[in-house]
């Protein structure tokens, strides 16, 4: 394959360049010589080398310096003193007879040139040392640089990964909030729902309670009537009267328990009275007879009907109009009857 027009002529520039040094390097190389030679310099082949080959060595540093982006000022100051060193010398050994004092200063200022040209040059070395270690240490720093960048990118990349997850987590957890705030306004809407259950049964809880008071103070008045009635009731022979102290009979007891029964159960049928007071059906019958013979027990369409109860009821409404004076007498008056029948 043919290179391009430009390398072509790239590498013949770099040839012809290359010649013409060469060519101006054997010549000024020829002239120092020979003027190293007429001033004394004892190897006067060696002057024009450390002259001219020194100006090309003080390029090259300057060439690398400016390819590494720096500018070499050093290198450049090198290079002016060494071409117009080189310039002057040449011009001086073009003179045909120079000056007696042009030849002494030259001759001295000859073989003072050397010391100076490896100071110049040493010190251009150790410059060039310095640079590269700061590149070096720079180069070092960049490295450090890069690899703490790539630690922190990896450690940018994972907490990335750690903030999404926590992002999901936080996500999954407003869902659950969410669910566990409707599951509450339920419970909530529950709850007033048993309240309000709750407080139409202590409604009920109350209003059974009344009834069951009344029909308790009922059940206490129809007992203390049974029991009035039963100490001033006559006995079986006509002229005695039920014991006032101890123990009642058991049938006057039957008697009592099934008054205060069928009180709060008119609808009660004889064998419902039975089981509740503890006798048969059959002598449940009897006690009723003896009971609405006695007018103490009547039946209608509502059901059994206590008539002592309701005179009871009746007595009490009225005593409750009267005095207390006129209540104790009224309360007094049976216990002298009961003294005689006794």
């Amino acid at each position: 394959m043919k290179p391009p027009t430009w390398l072509t002529l790239d590498r013949l520039a770099n040839w012809l360049t290359f010649g013409v040094v060469v060519i101006a390097f054997a010549l000024s190389f020829g002239a120092l010589k020979d003027l190293a030679a007429d001033v004394g310099i004892i190897y006067p082949a060696l002057y024009p080398v450390m002259i001219d080959a020194g100006l090309v060595i003080y390029n090259i540093m300057a060439l690398q310096s400016s390819l590494k982006g720096e500018r070499n000022r050093y290198a450049w100051f090198l290079i002016i003193l060494a071409t117009t060193v080189s310039v002057f010398l040449n011009v001086v050994h073009s003179l045909d007879e120079p000056p007696p004092w042009l030849t002494a200063i030259l001759g001295s200022a000859m073989a003072a040139i050397p010391p100076l040209v490896i100071f110049g040059a040493f010190h251009l070395v150790v410059l060039r040392i310095e640079q590269n270690a700061r590149h070096r240490r720079l180069d070092s720093t960049v490295a450090e640089l890069e690899t703490a960048i790539v630690g922190r990118t990896t450690e940018l990349r994972h907490l990335d990964e750690i903030i999404g997850a926590r992002t999901s987590e936080q996500t999954q957890l407003s869902e659950t909030v969410r669910k566990c705030q409707a599951v509450l306004d339920d419970l909530n809407g529950a709850i007033q729902n048993r309240t309000a259950e709750q407080d139409a049964l202590t409604v009920q809880i109350e209003q059974l309670t009344s009834e069951l008071n009344t029909l308790k103070r009922n059940q206490r008045t129809v007992t203390r009537t049974t029991v009035q009635t039963a100490r001033h009731a006559p006995g079986q022979n006509g002229n005695k009267s039920m014991p006032v102290t101890g123990e009642l009979p058991d049938k006057q007891m039957a008697m009592e328990k099934l008054l205060a029964f069928v009180a709060t159960r008119p609808e009660a049928t004889l064998a419902d009275i039975g089981q509740a007071i503890g006798r048969s059906k059959s002598t449940v019958s009897v006690y009723v007879s003896e009971l609405m013979q006695a007018h103490q027990l009547g039946k209608n369409e509502r059901g059994w009907q206590v008539v002592v109860f309701e005179r009871q009821v009746e007595a009490d409404s009225e005593s409750s109009e009267t005095s207390p004076r006129n209540g104790a007498v009224a309360t007094a008056e049976p216990e002298p009857a009961a003294e005689a029948n006794a």
